[in-house]
This record gives C-alpha cells, sequence and structure tokens, in this order.
C-alpha cells in the first residue's frame, strides 16, 4: 500500500483538510516510474482534490487565485499557477480522473531538460497571450525567445536553448481550449461556443433533452375545399442531446 505519510498535515489551515483519495491501481499504473516522479504526481493530485472540495463555481482565475494564496504548498511539486491549476484540472478530468494523466510531460514525452528549463519563460508568454486583445502565437513566441536571449546575455554561462515555433504552438494549441477562449474572449463567448451551461447534467432518460429544428418546406399547402394557397408548410424535428 502507498504510504501516505507523504501529505500528513500539508492542507491543516486555514480551510478544511482534504483526504488524497488514491486511486486502486495506481501502484500497477505508476509503479515503474521514479520516486520523485510519484512524489510529484501524487502532490499535484493532492492539490486538484483539494481545490475541487474548497472552490466554488468554475476553475477560473476569479475562483481560484484567492484558493491558491491560502493553500499551503506541499512536498514533490511548488503551487500552481491558477492557469496551471486549471490546465492540470482540465487534463485529469478530461482523462476520467485517471492519475497518469498528471505525470510531468517530460516524463511521458522523454528528455526535454532543454525545453523545461525555458519553461518560466513560456509562462510568462503565455500570461501574454492569454488576454483579451488576443495577440498571435507569433508575436507570443517572439516575446518569449526574447526572454531567452536576455536570459542567455545576463547570465554568465547560460546557454538556454529556447523552443522552436512548431513546439511552442504545440504547448499553445495543448491548452485547455475552454479556459483559453475565456482568457480571450470572455466566458460568456467560450459557453456559447463549447455549449457551456453552469450546473449541467447529463440526461438519463430518452428525450430528457432535446434541440428542436424548424425547416420550412419547399411546398405550398392548399385549402382543401376553398382551394386557395395557405403557404408553406414548416418541419419540425427534435434532435435529442447527449
Amino acid at each position: 500500500m502507498f504510504n501516505d505519510g507523504l501529505f500528513d498535515d500539508e492542507f491543516n489551515q486555514p480551510l478544511p483538510k482534504v483526504e488524497t483519495k488514491l486511486p486502486q491501481n495506481y501502484a500497477k499504473d505508476l509503479q515503474a516510474l521514479p520516486d520523485k516522479i510519484k512524489t510529484t504526481t501524487f502532490a499535484k493530485l493532492k492539490y486538484i482534490q483539494w481545490l475541487e472540495a474548497n472552490i466554488q463555481g468554475g476553475w477560473t482565475q476569479k475562483n481560484l487565485e484567492p484558493l491558491l494564496k491560502v493553500m499551503p504548498e506541499v512536498e514533490g511539486e511548488k503551487k500552481p499557477s491558477w492557469r496551471t491549476a486549471a490546465r492540470w484540472y482540465s487534463a485529469y478530468t478530461n482523462a476520467d480522473k485517471n492519475i497518469m494523466a498528471l505525470i510531468p510531460s517530460h516524463q511521458k514525452k522523454g528528455n526535454r531538460e532543454r525545453e523545461t528549463a525555458t519553461d518560466k519563460f513560456f509562462e510568462k508568454a503565455l500570461e501574454r497571450y492569454l488576454v483579451k486583445e488576443k495577440p498571435s502565437v507569433a508575436s507570443a513566441y517572439k516575446f518569449y525567445k526574447g526572454l531567452v536571449i536576455i536570459e542567455n546575455d545576463s547570465v554568465v554561462g547560460s546557454d538556454l536553448k529556447p523552443l522552436t515555433y512548431k513546439a511552442f504552438k504545440n504547448r499553445i494549441d495543448n491548452l485547455p481550449q475552454y479556459e483559453v477562449m475565456i482568457a480571450r474572449y470572455g466566458k460568456r463567448l467560450a459557453d456559447i461556443a463549447f455549449n457551456k451551461v453552469e450546473g449541467h447534467r447529463r440526461p438519463t432518460r430518452v428525450l430528457e433533452k432535446v434541440e428542436i429544428d424548424h425547416t420550412p418546406l419547399d411546398l405550398t399547402l392548399l385549402d382543401d375545399e376553398l382551394h386557395i394557397p395557405l403557404g408553406r408548410p414548416t418541419l419540425t424535428m427534435l434532435v435529442e442531446c447527449i
């Protein structure tokens, strides 16, 4: 069994402590990984479960930032920014809460030491990208690359290699698109685009939730007795939503 002493007393105040619920098959999933990766993965799970238990509403900047300020740090992973927390949560829930989704990306994709060394600059560029002014990926990459060049010029012995534009864009494209749209277009448009409604639940019965479509037909109806045109008929269809 996993020794849950790793998380003893991390979250003792000011909000209620939340017990980490580990999946029954976690040992099988993670047994091949180094201890450091396991510790980091479980720390991310602890953060997510604590936030999930205390958050009110969606995983947005407004709701997350006050919680992150009072959330103590867990050994193995520093406290995330609100965007990182939302990204972890999105990956975790999209994978049906499989802990494997929380394994650090550099562990899943091989040696990315050069890329991870510039992650702090990527995060700064991301802050420039996720704004209502909607700058392009190209301008965000230019800003990111400039930060790396400045770092190399100002630190003796620094030889950081920036991501290629393709790798940078892939990271942007792999962000949770709903959260990206909230940041760049606002929540109302994001909800419309993703057909997302607060409190939405999946239907449990046939035709419990439907969308109605009205289509005028290219026909003209005639009165049976007077033989005068009554107008075009409309075909109404109900499409079940799942």
